[in-house]
């Protein structure tokens, strides 16, 4: 594939600017990182953003793209990853995650164990294809991944269940820049009229255990989400939820409730039904695996 055909499909999954939204600095970041990435020079820029820019609100100008885009190409050679980066990403991006596919029923069984949810419901998740397991993450580490069909974030803890190397129990991979900030199981949307919105990947895989565990006779009308805890939520997510009633669920501590309060401000503030989840006296640190685990394991 032509590097301008590369450019082209970074830039169709790059969520436009949109002014009054931080529109100048998107921008701005967006042009710096495929410069820096893809080395381009300034009429190459230029020409590869055309059809990202048509869907910005409002587009550029052609004085202003030509200003922003030389101001990128200068800033290209300060960029921390060097250049040329995203040249060489499809290898980057095969050694960070391996080759993701279904686990067996031992495998399974062994995040069933560990996480203390159900087994079958955990091969719902895996049907769902919010589960998925590889042998070689970063490599050579056997992991059990959360992710979605659009495999633009993935979520991997080890199956030993020790830390990574940077000392965190989870190691995430994204495709694109601001896609550590997409909801993961949006696509699952469908008519479901009621969301669980949760804090952290492996909490959705509770979710789901939640809703066809505590909820069997109404399995229809709900679904699950889930979202790093230091995330915004993005406009074309919060777009999807329209409509809908949505219950966000974050962390039981102070983090958790504070990412929950910025959620529902700006669910809210977008004209949705947004409501607080209430952990009914449950000890504080508690997650929703932990509560899930608990009241149906």
């Amino acid at each position: 594939m032509q590097t301008l055909d590369r450019v082209g499909n970074y830039l169709a999954k790059i969520e436009p600017a949109s002014e009054g939204q931080n529109g100048d600095l998107h921008t701005f970041k967006t042009l710096g990182y495929i410069a820096a990435g893809f080395d381009l020079d300034e009429r190459q820029l230029f020409n590869a953003v055309q059809d990202w820019n048509a869907r910005c609100n409002p587009p550029w100008c052609d004085r202003e793209l030509h200003a922003k885009c030389a101001n990128a190409v200068r800033r290209k050679g300060t960029f921390p990853k060097g250049i040329g980066f995203l040249l060489k990403s499809q290898c980057a991006k095969q050694d960070a995650r391996g080759d993701l596919r279904k686990g067996s029923q031992d495998e399974l069984a062994v995040v069933a164990r560990r996480r203390r949810l159900g087994l079958r419901e955990l091969h719902l998740c895996q049907e769902l294809g919010l589960l998925r397991f590889c042998n070689n993450w970063r490599g050579d580490t056997w992991a059990w991944c959360v992710t979605d069909a659009s495999r633009r974030l993935v979520t991997a803890r080890r199956m030993d269940f020790q830390k990574w190397a940077h000392g965190g129990k989870s190691d995430t991979s994204i495709l694109q820049p601001g896609d550590g900030k997409r909801m993961v199981g949006i696509d699952l949307l469908g008519r479901y009229e009621n969301v669980f919105l949760v804090e952290g990947m492996p909490n959705l895989l509770a979710a789901v255990c939640m809703i066809y565990r505590g909820k069997p006779e109404r399995v229809w009308e709900w679904t699950a989400v889930g979202i790093s805890g230091s995330a915004n939520l993005r406009n074309d997510d919060i777009e999807q939820l329209k409509g809908r009633q949505v219950t966000v669920i974050g962390d039981h501590d102070n983090a958790g409730r504070q990412h929950a309060a910025k959620w529902l401000n700006q669910l809210r503030g977008a004209g949705i039904a947004a409501f607080a989840w209430d952990w009914q006296n449950q000890p504080e640190t508690t997650d929703l695996n932990d509560y899930v685990s608990r009241k149906f394991y």
